[in-house]
């Protein structure tokens, strides 16, 4: 495990995408290079600067298989909140991706837990993931993983807790009620499995979730504790994110 803070967040989104590009254009030019995308703003915002690079030819994404981590259940899929929605606008729509290449999550289907086995498996048959590109939530929730996730968790089905819908109101016109109670994801186990992990976090109020993270035991609580344990995981945070950690060691670089 790897752990870079920088000065701003526009200097972690410039790393970010540069961490993505490498290791897109490192890959076996014939070979499918299989990027996992978690929900949520941050993510979001990498994407949308990753756009750039793609549309001045410093990298394609036509070998690249998208799996997005995560969607609301029941959730009509003509709101803006609907996050695969977002992705299409900001990022999907604007680069040279095969629209075949690219998998969600569905949280209307009759069987959520049949859709996620069948998501678990499809991501299985690509040989899993090469990068999974991730964030943290104020109370330390990667994708919808929640503090009390299962450190070996599959694609799966989840009750969201009322920390998470307090969270997402915001997205809601703040209106508590508006927010589905559930939700399909990928597994901290199934996120664990990618060749390489890297982990944005930025803004004073992930500054807790940040230093449970990477500083306290592993733990279900702290279910993106376990990326201490892998091999290859880079977080890149801003200084107030950061600003709680007894020590944090700036790279240049990034292995394989």
């Amino acid at each position: 495990m790897k752990i870079q803070v920088l000065s701003q967040r526009t200097e972690i989104i410039e790393n970010a995408v540069a961490v993505i590009v490498r290791k897109i254009n490192d890959h076996p030019k014939d070979n499918i290079f299989v990027l996992g995308l978690s929900t949520g703003a941050t993510v979001l915002s990498v994407c949308e600067a990753l756009v750039t690079f793609v549309q001045k030819g410093e990298v394609s994404l036509k070998n690249v298989v998208i799996f997005y981590a995560g969607e609301y259940i029941g959730f009509s899929k003509k709101t803006k909140q609907y996050y695969f929605n977002l992705l299409q606008e900001i990022f999907i729509s604007k680069v040279d991706i095969d629209p075949n290449n690219i998998f969600t999550l569905d949280g209307n289907v009759e069987d959520p837990v049949k859709e996620c086995d069948l998501y678990e498996e499809k991501i299985n048959s690509y040989g899993g993931m090469d990068l999974f590109v991730g964030s943290l939530g104020t109370t330390g929730a990667l994708a919808f993983n929640e503090p009390g996730s299962s450190l070996q968790s599959r694609t799966r089905l989840k009750t969201l807790t009322s920390e998470t819908l307090k969270a997402d109101a915001r997205f809601f016109g703040d209106n508590i009620s508006l927010v589905p109670h559930q939700a399909v994801t990928m597994g901290v186990g199934t996120i664990f499995d990618a060749k390489m992990v890297l982990i944005v976090v930025y803004g004073v109020q992930k500054a807790f979730a940040l230093k449970a993270c990477l500083e306290e035991s592993v733990s279900e609580m702290n279910p993106a504790s376990i990326f201490q344990l892998h091999g290859n995981t880079v977080f890149l945070a801003d200084k107030v994110a950061g600003r709680l950690l007894s020590k944090a060691i700036s790279i240049n670089h990034y292995e394989n």
